[in-house]
C-alpha cells in the first residue's frame, strides 16, 4: 500500500509503500513487489534491475538500501527473475542484516535521493498508525 500522509510525516520521506510480510515470503527469503512497492523500485532504480538470475550478474542484481532507522547501508539483491514477466523480486537476507519476520510490516520509502528499506512488528506499526488488514497490504 501507498504512504499515506501520515506515513510521510513520521519517516520524513517523500513518499513511500508497505506490505505484511507472510509466513510464505519469509520461508522463501523473498518479497514479490507489487503495486505502490512495484512503482517506488522500478523510479528509484530506472533502468538499473537485473533481468534473469542472480547468478549471471551478482553485481548487477545488488542494490543497496538505507536501512531504517540506522541509515546503514545494505546490499539486497533486486531483480526481475523471469525476463518475459514483469515480477520484480527482493531477496531478504539475515546474513545482510534485513530479514523481517512474518507478519511484520515491511516498507520501502524515499527520503532526501535516498531509499530507505525497513520492517516494524505489526503491533508497533498499530500503534503508530492504526490496525491494517491483510486485504489492505
Amino acid at each position: 500500500m501507498r504512504f499515506k500522509d501520515i506515513h510521510n510525516r513520521f519517516f520524513c520521506s517523500h513518499t513511500g509503500a508497505y506490505s505484511i510480510l507472510t509466513a510464505r515470503e519469509f520461508a522463501d527469503s523473498q518479497v514479490t513487489l507489487t503495486d505502490d512497492e512495484f512503482q517506488l523500485a522500478n523510479l528509484f532504480f530506472g533502468g538499473r534491475i537485473h533481468s534473469g538470475s542472480v547468478r549471471l550478474a551478482p553485481d548487477g542484481a545488488l542494490k543497496e538500501f538505507l536501512l531504517y532507522p540506522t541509515g546503514k547501508q545494505i546490499g539486497l539483491n533486486l531483480i526481475y527473475p523471469k525476463p518475459e514477466r514483469e515480477e520484480l523480486r527482493l531477496y531478504l537476507s539475515e546474513r545482510r542484516g534485513f530479514k523481517p519476520r512474518p507478519g511484520d510490516i515491511w516498507f520501502l520509502f524515499e527520503r532526501e535521493a535516498e531509499l530507505f528499506l525497513g520492517a516494524m512488528p505489526s503491533n508497533e506499526w498499530n500503534r503508530h498508525f492504526g490496525t491494517i488488514s491483510s486485504t489492505q497490504a
